[in-house]
């Protein structure tokens, strides 16, 4: 990719962020748009399909399986380490790759897919609510909750190339917290019924992705300290979440989860990507 084409397509990207937030630095608050359609995509439309996939979760082997792939074009090597201590892993591979990874987990727990589109507005990806948490680490320092929600935003749209169409993507998690804590801000309804929040640091990402690539995000497994003095010497303890972990982890009964966000072009005649029609390994027993 030309990279003076990529910088301008990211200067524009963050202008659109300044414009939605009315900042004039390093933007701080999003108001939250309404949710994508949960629906099959119109088959005259280009443009982003979100899909959400819950796997069981297990850590070595997806720690191993990602260290493998590379990061998506416009996502350089110090932002991604960023976003990982932030609880964020974003790679690109392809549908083989997928299909690797997903058996590699044992199958697929279950499937959302979202149509997006050509969409220039914060869109949700995923949602976590603030129910006891009182602590998040964000961005290398630890923050009070409150109470309210976490969200995974996104906008994506198709751009032309010299050597073909491509899908640009951003994203970034927010916080909602309507209570006491350092995440929390003043929440003001507007006529459209939106709610305003603020960006968490670190946890922003602008790429592209091209014809046959598929954008995959999902929680980085954080490293737990261990104590090295007094009766707990040696016992692993655990930390607050990351923003990644709240958002991408959870549990399904006594069994913990992980979910796999897929952002998928889906771009014009000659330049179709998979359009999420791989077929997807089923759990094992």
């Amino acid at each position: 990719m030309n990279a003076m084409c990529l910088m301008v397509r990211m200067v524009v990207a963050t202008l659109m962020l300044l414009e939605i937030t009315g900042c004039t630095g390093i933007p701080t608050e999003v108001t939250e748009s309404r949710p994508a359609l949960v629906e099959p995509r119109p088959s005259n439309e280009y443009g982003l399909e979100l899909v959400s996939l819950t796997v069981r979760r297990n850590d070595p082997a997806l720690r191993s399986f990602l260290a493998a792939l590379r990061t998506p074009d416009g996502v350089n090597p110090d932002h991604a380490e960023r976003l990982q201590r932030n609880g964020i892993s974003l790679v690109v591979l392809n549908e083989s790759q997928l299909v690797a990874l997903i058996t590699s987990m044992g199958g697929v727990l279950a499937e959302k897919r979202s149509w997006f589109g050509q969409c220039t507005s914060w869109q949700s990806a995923t949602r976590a609510m603030l129910v006891d948490v009182p602590r998040i680490f964000v961005d290398g320092r630890m923050r009070t909750a409150g109470t309210g929600a976490v969200s995974l935003l996104c906008m994506g749209w198709t751009v032309p190339e010299p050597d073909g169409t491509v899908v640009d993507v951003t994203f970034v998690a927010s916080a909602l917290a309507e209570s006491a804590g350092s995440l929390s801000v003043t929440v003001k309804p507007t006529l459209a019924g939106t709610r305003i929040g603020q960006f968490l640091a670190g946890t922003s990402a602008f790429f592209s992705l091209h014809s046959g690539e598929l954008g995959l995000v999902t929680s980085a497994p954080t490293a737990r300290t261990r104590s090295s003095r007094g009766p707990d010497s040696g016992v692993e303890a655990d930390v607050p979440p990351t923003p990644g972990e709240l958002l991408l982890t959870s549990t399904y009964g006594s069994d913990p989860i992980v979910t796999i966000l897929l952002f998928v072009p889906i771009l014009p005649s000659g330049d179709d990507s998979a359009e999420g029609s791989v077929e997807l390994p089923t759990p094992t027993p």
